[in-house]
Order: C-alpha cells, then structure tokens, then sequence
C-alpha cells in the first residue's frame, strides 16, 4: 500500500486518541462482501462501546496489509479461537 494510506492510518489512530477513543482495525481474509481480498475495518471503542466506522483499507494480500500497520507504528493482537473464521488479526 502507499505511503499515503500509511499517514492516513497514522492519522485516523491520532484522531481518535485526541477524543479519548482507541482506535482498532480488523482484518478480514475474503470476506463475503469482498470475496477476493484480504481487507481491515477501523473500529473505535469509547466509555465500554464499540462503533465500527465507515473506514476501510482493501488489499490484494494480508502481507501488504500487514506492512501498512507495521510501518504506522501500530500492535498486532491475533485472532481469538472464538472469533469469526475469516478474521485473521486485530491492529491497534
């Protein structure tokens, strides 16, 4: 992915920091509204709730989407045994 999602990234994590919001993203190996692709869902958790926004990152592979995170400074946590089979990790 471009250095452009990168800062992009890195702004929307900021964004939510500055509102007192965690900012997590979510990602997906074909999903059945993207059934080709390997995608992240941005996700916000504020006073024990969680809203899911309308960001969203696609990418042809999980390696490009996991470079994008690395280089954003962001955590990977692994995936949950009970968690939905096509969510492969969570970066916060």
């Amino acid at each position: 992915m471009a250095a452009d999602t990168v800062r992009d990234v890195m702004k929307r994590q900021w964004d939510a920091a500055q509102q007192g919001k965690l900012s997590l993203w979510t990602v997906f190996e074909k999903p059945r509204d993207y059934p080709d692709s390997v995608i992240a869902r941005r996700s916000e958790i504020e006073g024990g709730g969680i809203r899911v926004t309308h960001d969203v990152l696609i990418s042809v592979g999980l390696a490009d989407m996991r470079s994008t995170f690395e280089k954003a400074g962001l955590t990977k946590i692994p995936r949950w045994d009970d968690d939905e089979s096509h969510i492969v990790e969570v970066w916060l």
